[in-house]
């Protein structure tokens, strides 16, 4: 089910809006045709039939479609004669509601990426897709309800490297509710599941010190929220690829790092058009007080060691931001 709304092109004033089930933007000339018959949306002066809406084209996009330029104006029959108006039109077809995101992001095979969100919880399995295919709660009320009835599926999501959060479903909806006054804050939702992502963290010691049990088991915590599998050695992603053995660039960046006593487990090969080649050294470092800022933040943010093969003196560390794929990890910033 989405809306549909219909706008001046060029002063954006809604001209008439509708809920229904809409494959593309060419098939709704019955629905405007029927609506202008009953009441003069347009502002033509009367009712009437409408011959052409002059849409020629619309694209989609995620999970709504939009009109371009319109290639005329909106066409009608006025008395026994087709007459073509000045007033061109746009129209966007959108779901209204709020969708919960997995963190997590797929690659297709050409390497494309996309956001992933929940589809359903079923008796056995866990489903999750592109948000034009997701679950869509209608309401707010209905989505929390929907949390705190699997609260414990998704204390496991997360443990095996989720980080849901509540969403608009799209800006469309999201600034409908802002116009009319109406937007809804999702703190209360976000707050549980925040909550419940906070309870997985490994404790952060106290002490300036920390024993080398406590490194391996920091390690072995940071390696499973991000997803990857802790085997004993030290794996690389080259999206769209996650690769057990080591490139030689790698293998330096490796070497780079311990050189400043961190303990690295993971590397992530990222290719710039700019920069050239590099190499990004997750790590575990001997200062708990640096551990917050090594970890996975909820935007995708934490510290490495960036390994530059193209350009060695740029090499250093800094902060990076990463997604998570169903094959490994990349790096997006």
């Amino acid at each position: 089910m989405k809306k549909l709304m219909i706008t001046n092109y060029e002063t954006g004033d809604v001209l008439f809006q509708t809920k229904g089930r809409f494959e593309n933007l060419f098939d709704i000339l019955p629905i405007l045709n029927a609506a202008q018959l009953e009441k003069d949306f347009l502002g033509v002066g009367f009712p009437c039939p409408i011959i052409n809406t002059g849409i020629c084209s619309f694209s989609t996009t995620e999970n709504y479609m939009e009109s371009g330029e319109p290639i005329s104006g909106v066409s009608i029959l006025k008395g026994n004669e087709t007459t073509k108006t000045d007033i061109r039109i746009k129209a966007v077809a959108y779901p209204e509601g709020y969708v919960i995101g997995s963190g997590r992001t797929a690659t297709n095979l050409l390497g494309c990426t996309k956001k992933m969100y929940l589809k359903s919880i079923g008796r056995k399995n866990v489903r999750s897709t592109g948000i034009a295919d997701c679950h869509v709660f209608p309401n707010i009320n209905q989505l929390q309800k929907y949390v705190e009835k699997h609260m414990d599926v998704f204390d496991q999501l997360i443990d095996q490297g989720w980080y849901p959060e509540a969403e608009y479903c799209c800006d469309f909806f999201h600034e409908d509710l802002i116009k009319a006054g109406k937007e809804v804050s999702l703190d209360a939702v976000n707050a549980i599941f925040r909550d419940m992502i906070q309870s997985h963290q490994n404790p952060i010691p106290d002490s300036d010190r920390v024993t080398d049990e406590e490194i391996q088991m920091e390690k072995a915590y940071r390696m499973k929220s991000l997803g990857l599998h802790d085997s004993g050695i030290i794996t690389m992603s080259d999206s769209p690829n996650f690769m057990l053995k080591l490139s030689e660039p790698a293998k330096e960046a490796i070497r780079q790092a311990k050189e400043y006593g961190v303990l690295p487990y993971h590397v992530i090969a990222t290719h710039f058009a700019t920069i050239g080649d590099v190499y990004s050294v997750l790590y575990v470092s001997e200062e708990p007080g640096d551990w917050a800022y090594e970890r996975k933040s909820p935007d995708g943010r934490l510290f490495a060691y960036c390994y530059n093969a193209t350009y060695p003196e740029c090499s250093e560390f800094g902060s990076i931001q990463i997604q998570m794929q169903d094959r490994g990890l990349t790096r997006i910033s």
